[in-house]
């Protein structure tokens, strides 16, 4: 629609199934009989979207009734337009303005490989950190085996194993222990 609807009778009449008191139903079912069904020629071509004034008079009706629900903000309607450049009007200035924004791009080419070398420098750092403490790793881990190792060999040595059996004897020894 390109504006309001222009010959149509608008009310804001509505009832309730279980509440007909005035016979409203019988109304409603009788103006739904005569509703006039227009044709893709008298209504023209469908667009896929609503022209501002049909909006607006949208909007203003909604408040007018106090419709319970908010307005849509349009995301083009709060963000202002930025302005473009204006082209240049003269071979020097148009040279003028090239080779600032060349000198532009090779300012950020330079940030950029600056940047690049700095997180190079930084991955490299922590590659290396993780390839130490992988070898420090390893190293406890070959120590641990050789502790084992060791504690495995010691306790089969049959005079340490007596002495050992000795020691926790005379610690906790009870009256009927055969283990004197």
């Amino acid at each position: 629609m390109r504006g309001k609807p222009d010959s149509l009778a608008l009310s804001n009449e509505f009832y309730l199934n279980s509440e007909d008191h005035a016979d409203m139903r019988r109304h409603f079912v009788q103006a739904w009989r005569i509703v006039r069904r227009f044709d893709g020629i008298q209504l023209g071509k469908k667009k896929s979207f609503a022209h501002a004034s049909y909006t607006q008079w949208v909007i203003d009706r909604a408040t007018t009734f106090g419709m319970p629900y908010p307005l849509p903000r349009y995301l083009s309607s709060t963000v202002p337009e930025l302005p473009l450049p204006l082209p240049p009007h003269t071979m020097k200035e148009y040279q003028g303005r090239l080779a600032d924004a060349e000198s532009r791009e090779l300012m950020w080419k330079g940030e950029y490989q600056k940047k690049v070398r700095e997180y190079d420098a930084v991955m490299g750092l922590l590659e290396q950190e993780t390839w130490e403490g992988h070898k420090k790793d390893e190293e406890i881990a070959r120590l641990r085996d050789l502790l084992d190792e060791k504690d495995a060999l010691l306790a089969q040595d049959p005079v340490r194993k007596r002495k050992q059996r000795a020691f926790f004897a005379n610690s906790c020894s009870y009256p009927d222990d055969p283990y004197p």
